[in-house]
């Protein structure tokens, strides 16, 4: 769920929990804390957790199994505190070590973070802040402004794609998996199994071979 919130550039978990359509694609939807009407495009890779976390009353599940949102963000938080190494000591029970890397990590982070990795790509402020749903500049001044909802669209790709795949307009500027990609060091990333390996010749030219294989394979 926190993954989707990201994809959805932060929406919260009341929000995510009470959605029952989608709308030629989007989510159309007033923002519970201020009343804020919101207008999201549902990305490819939000649509699969979607489908995979389906609901019977609502888009998803969570008021489904949960008693209330409440609830389930709060055990959610919790188990997004244990991110990062975990062993188990020696002898009967085997408990559970955790060394988390985020202590104070919770489900408000995606908000943050989704706001933090478009000011890096050089999305405008203004465009954050609407997809944000807070006021920027003069608020008078804003009153006489239609803003583009398509410029929070595309913002969102491009946070979707650098995030995701590494891409900055299309271009691949850091391979996914690769400790640069995560930001962190060699040693760390591989501890937390993050390194992916190099590509093989063949993936890297995206061709299969045809044809019979031969006595040798």
């Amino acid at each position: 769920m926190f993954r989707l919130s990201f994809y959805l550039m932060g929406v919260n978990m009341i929000d995510l929990a009470k959605l029952t359509e989608f709308v030629n694609g989007r989510l159309d939807f007033n923002r519970t804390k201020t009343g804020h009407l919101y207008s999201m495009k549902v990305e490819p890779e939000a649509m699969e957790l979607f489908e995979k976390y389906k609901g019977e009353n609502y888009l998803l599940f969570i008021l489904d199994h949960w008693t209330n949102d409440e609830f389930f963000r709060w055990k959610m938080n919790k188990e997004l505190q244990k991110i990062g190494p975990m062993h188990k000591q020696p002898g009967r029970g085997s408990k559970k070590i955790y060394e988390p890397m985020f202590p104070e990590l919770t489900a408000y982070w995606a908000r943050h973070s989704w706001a933090t990795i478009a000011s890096s790509i050089d999305i405008p402020d203004c465009v954050i802040a609407e997809a944000l749903g807070h006021e920027y500049g003069n608020r008078i001044t804003n009153i006489y402004i239609r803003f583009d909802i398509k410029k929070v669209d595309v913002a969102n790709r491009k946070v979707l794609d650098w995030v995701l795949y590494g891409k900055i307009d299309g271009k691949e500027v850091v391979r996914p998996g690769s400790p640069e990609f995560f930001g962190l060091d060699p040693d760390t990333t591989k501890k937390l199994e993050l390194y992916l390996p190099p590509l093989s010749k063949s993936s890297r030219s995206g061709t299969k071979k045809r044809g019979r294989p031969s006595k040798s394979e």
